[in-house]
């Protein structure tokens, strides 16, 4: 039994506390700061402020997630859609399954 600051804490599927403003957990408990990472499917990362639901490692915010169905992500704004693992935004990035990303110019990361 732990105390938690709803505003700033948020525990996790696994009993991890993680402060809301720095932290989030992947779907492997993995904690990484919100500012250098984005949105990519099952095992990969999230970033965003407010987490509101997780499903399989997967996670979404009230502000942009509108739907997760089989790893497809719909959102209001920015993510364009995620097939094969593969997320694209609206502002020109690209995150890859294992991780990498690049920013869709002419060359490939």
């Amino acid at each position: 039994e732990q105390l938690v600051d709803r505003k700033d804490l948020f525990v996790s599927e696994k009993e991890q506390l993680v402060h809301r403003r720095d932290l989030f957990v992947s779907g492997k408990e993995q904690l990484v700061p919100q500012k250098e990472l984005f949105l990519s499917w099952r095992e990969q990362l999230v970033d965003r402020k407010d987490l509101v639901s997780i499903l399989e490692g997967s996670f979404g915010t009230s502000e942009e997630l509108l739907c997760i169905r089989e790893g497809t992500f719909s959102t209001s704004e920015g993510l364009v859609s995620i097939l094969e693992g593969v997320l694209s935004t609206s502002d020109g990035f690209s995150v890859f399954r294992d991780g990498r990303f690049k920013r869709n110019l002419n060359d490939v990361a």
